[in-house]
């Protein structure tokens, strides 16, 4: 009835429509998904389901206020992250707390649910940057920003910093510091799992720029097992299981090379994008310009060839 009563409503910044899809929404989520045995309340979760994802231009074309906007994202987090979805629940409370063009105690609550999201699967954040577009980045929100500002949570947002492009050192520092050990402990953040994410992440950076391309130079595209156990701080005798977890995660696609003691990186994720990678890019750009331009080069001069030898044969 209540779905019923949704979709005969007709949709605008003032009508019911909104009012009665947080209602779906939240009714959605108190029922659950439903295990098979109650079609009814399965199917207003699949209803439920298939709005979520329509929530944007949803709101966009009833040019909806901004407090039901804001309702709206926070019933969307809420309902997925119960529901199991993790990922699209924290899609949409980033999309609330970017409605905030400053951080205030009424986002600070919400601001650090979104950070520890952000914490705790930084691996798996990384990867999704390069899967799909989720509009807004942690570290560019006010409200998230503006957590540095409060010694409770300012450990979390020094933390998400190094995971975003810090160092294993840099990781070894925070967790040192008596506080900020103690914030993040207090926030269940465990430690020795960090470091593991840092030697992961250590290990992307380093594979990207071994893939960085000089200009009037062809990149080696590898590392010597020294450089990776300098880097990673562990043993040479350590560094194959690591570069072996690092593929398995899609960090990066690399061979060893056991003989010579080296990793030859075919690809690497780039953990933060600013003005090297930039510069990298237009370098490679220009470097695949150079080798489409002498194949053509090649090409017309072979056609040139066979015509000449063409006409010779004629006359």
């Amino acid at each position: 009835m209540l779905a019923t009563l949704y979709n005969l409503t007709p949709g605008s910044s003032t009508s019911p429509k909104i009012p009665l899809l947080l209602l779906l929404i939240q009714l959605s989520t108190t029922m659950g998904r439903g295990d098979g045995n109650d079609g009814s309340f399965a199917a207003l979760h699949r209803l439920a389901d298939s709005l979520l994802l329509q929530i944007s231009p949803l709101l966009d074309r009833w040019e909806s206020p901004l407090s039901q906007r804001r309702a709206l994202y926070l019933a969307a987090a809420d309902a997925l992250t119960e529901s199991g979805r993790a990922a699209d629940g924290q899609n949409f409370l980033l999309k609330y707390l970017a409605s905030f063009p400053e951080g205030s105690a009424e986002t600070r609550q919400r601001a650090t649910e979104a950070i520890l999201g952000g914490l705790s699967d930084p691996i798996g954040q990384l990867l999704s940057r390069s899967t799909a577009d989720h509009g807004v980045s942690l570290l560019s929100l006010p409200p998230i920003r503006d957590l540095i500002s409060h010694p409770d949570t300012a450990p979390l947002l020094r933390l998400l910093d190094i995971y975003s492009s810090g160092s294993l050192d840099d990781y070894r520092a925070l967790t040192s510091e008596t506080s900020s050990a103690a914030v993040l402990k207090a926030h269940g953040i465990d430690v020795q799992e960090g470091e593991r994410n840092m030697r992961l992440l250590s290990l992307c950076s380093l594979a990207a720029e071994s893939t960085a391309t000089i200009p009037g130079n062809e990149s080696s595209g590898g590392l010597s097992y020294a450089s990776v156990a300098e880097a990673l701080r562990i043993r040479e005798d350590e560094v194959e299981p690591w570069i072996v977890s690092a593929v398995r995660r899609g960090l990066v696609d690399a061979k060893m090379d056991q003989i010579e003691k080296r990793v030859v990186v075919e690809r690497a994720m780039v953990r933060k994008f600013g003005k090297a990678q930039w510069v990298d890019l237009g370098n490679r750009l220009r470097a695949w310009r150079e080798a489409v331009k002498g194949v053509l080069d090649g090409m017309a001069g072979d056609a040139a060839v066979e015509k000449l030898g063409a006409s010779l044969v004629d006359q």
